[in-house]
């Protein structure tokens, strides 16, 4: 019997020591976790905005909803600001604007939420941040810059632009290179124009039937946005061609890029009601869930959270092998590794902890909170889990994330 255990011992740190770099690195693409909130009052979330792992969400009721991390709670609004909103985008936690129907305009600076007076009644369908000033978009071709106490007027002219023309989208690079989605009335045609702090270039034009999003990421050569009858898809900022990049036969509902190797993308069919998410890692596109098919997403690249919604439940996606923040696990020990119950967390900060542990396929067996109050000692029971090996997910306040691996063996 003692052969038995200390064999199990030998094999258990070889896990550890020897198998681990390898192993987890051809895991790193294929295994992920969905945590499941309800969506904010059970309604439809229209569009997302974060910051440091807190979320702002629109939502069909009229709304505005703030995700604190764990839970939904309603942002209490003056009842003048009771309007269909479109779009949310911020510089931070302490400059949000929101823009909606009928010159719907307000600011969130840290505390309060005010309203702001737009010039006219316009329907602004888009607010997008380049630094600390903000361009809106709305119908009727409507183009202004708002630097947080003061409106220009960029809408263009009738020579320049036609009045039959929407915008409805922008994503500003630079202050000479914004680009504007729009839908021109007069032939029902999707149009992409170019603003370069001077003038407009009309770039692509595309037939009604085929979906036009909002951007989602670019380059220095591509824009990415959802086009073609739902096709995630890049355009070329230099030859104006539109490549689809989701080799999908349904319809593309929605999609997020980190990077143009660390996308994730959701397809299915309205018939079917088929539902699946794929992520690419710059090689292949691995289907990472068949039972969720989100259509917004908001992810921070800093921290690589990721959260995604599909109208009826709220998700944080999580990437529970290959996670690449281990250039801090200098900051936390974990022994006795293997172990029979018992580990301890050394840690060398301060605060809440949140501590997540996977087993090999990715499914959550542990979800704990911990206030690290100043003795930098953790101790987690793990008599109850199976033997074999795990990981383990610490998290601080600010989101970032060390991931460390642990083996449980059975006591003979």
């Amino acid at each position: 019997m003692k052969k038995v255990f200390s064999l199990f011992l030998i094999l258990a740190i070889i896990l550890i020591f020897i198998v681990p770099k390898e192993f987890f690195a051809q895991l790193s693409n294929a295994t992920y976790s969905f945590i499941s909130t309800p969506s904010p009052n059970n309604g439809t979330i229209w569009d997302m905005w974060g910051d440091n792992g807190k979320v702002f969400a629109l939502t069909n009721d009229e709304r505005i909803a703030y995700y604190n991390g764990s839970s939904w709670v309603n942002v209490v609004l003056p009842a003048s600001f009771n309007t269909i909103s479109y779009s949310i985008d911020g510089q931070n936690i302490n400059n949000v604007l929101v823009c909606g129907k009928d010159g719907y305009l307000c600011r969130y600076n840290g505390n309060t939420w005010s309203q702001i007076s737009f010039p006219g009644t316009p329907h602004l369908r888009d607010v997008n941040f380049l630094g600390s000033v903000a361009y809106i978009v709305g119908c009727n071709k409507i183009f202004y810059l708002y630097d947080g106490s003061s409106f220009t007027n960029l809408t263009p002219s009738t020579t320049e632009i036609p009045e039959d023309i929407d915008f409805l989208y922008v994503y500003s690079i630079s202050s000479t290179e914004i680009w504007i989605f729009g839908l021109r009335m007069s032939d029902y045609k999707y149009v992409i124009y170019l603003y370069d702090g001077s003038n407009f270039t009309l770039k692509y034009t595309f037939a009604l039937d085929d979906a036009l999003g909002r951007v989602i990421f670019a380059d220095n050569n591509n824009l990415y946005f959802i086009s073609g009858k739902y096709v995630l898809s890049k355009f070329n900022k230099t030859t104006n061609i539109i490549t689809p990049i989701f080799p999908s036969t349904e319809y593309c509902y929605g999609a997020w890029m980190f990077d143009v190797d660390d996308i994730f993308a959701s397809r299915g069919n309205p018939i079917t009601g088929s539902k699946e998410l794929y992520h690419y890692d710059g090689v292949s596109w691995d289907k990472i869930s068949s039972t969720i098919r989100p259509e917004v997403f908001w992810g921070f690249s800093s921290s690589k959270k990721l959260y995604a919604t599909d109208h009826i439940n709220f998700y944080e996606i999580i990437e529970t092998t290959g996670i690449t923040a281990l250039e801090n696990e200098g900051k936390v020990s974990i022994y006795p590794n293997p172990t029979i119950n018992n580990v301890v967390l050394e840690l060398d900060y301060k605060g809440k902890v949140g501590i997540q542990i996977f087993d090999i396929t990715g499914k959550i067996v542990r979800d704990s909170q911990f206030l690290n109050n100043g003795e930098n000692k953790i101790n987690l029971n793990i008599s109850d889990l199976m033997p074999g090996m795990y990981m383990v997910v610490i998290s601080d306040e600010s989101g970032q994330k060390i991931v460390k691996k642990i083996v449980k063996y059975k006591e003979f």
